[in-house]
């Protein structure tokens, strides 16, 4: 889903059928980053409460231009900000944070958008779970609830399937 001029109109006058819309949308990922920062489901969930709070409130200040980005950015600060707190005397490097250049983030952007077109939702999850954001295929189960045999299977054939598509094109 796209969020354009009119999406971002209706969840500026509160149309709450709109903002369970981008909200379901949008809040594995928000998950899947935030998660990436803390490691703590609990920490988590509440980021991700917190991130669409904000969303709402801060639309005024939205561009219109590249909506996933902007909730993402906000999502990742979001979760520094609550690592941060969690962890006064602990201080996260750029490189533990995974703060890339706007140009790896775009190339980033771009081949995960791709990859998702290739596979089913389910097996991208798992993937990106995996792979992206580095949970292990039981952590990826659970979160998926379901079972560990099946992350396997689908991050096995996600990964055949890619290596065959890739290969081909060289």
């Amino acid at each position: 889903m796209e969020v354009n001029k009119r999406i971002i109109n209706k969840l500026k006058e509160r149309d709450n059928d709109t903002f369970e819309l981008v909200y379901y949308e949008y809040k594995d990922l928000v998950y899947f980053v935030a998660f990436s920062v803390l490691n703590n489901h609990n920490d988590t969930e509440e980021i991700v409460q917190d991130v669409f709070v904000k969303m709402l409130k801060e639309l005024d200040k939205f561009d219109g231009r590249f909506f996933k980005a902007w909730l993402l950015k906000m999502t990742k600060n979001l979760a520094i900000n609550k690592y941060r707190l969690n962890n006064k005397e602990d201080s996260l490097s750029d490189e533990e944070l995974g703060n890339f250049s706007s140009i790896d983030e775009f190339k980033q952007r771009d081949y995960l958008m791709e990859i998702e077109e290739l596979l089913d939702e389910q097996s991208f999850k798992v993937v990106v779970l995996h792979l992206v954001y580095g949970l292990k295929h039981r952590e990826t189960a659970e979160y998926l609830n379901i079972p560990l045999g099946t992350v396997c299977t689908l991050f096995n054939n996600a990964v055949k399937k890619l290596k065959k598509i890739y290969s081909e094109r060289k």
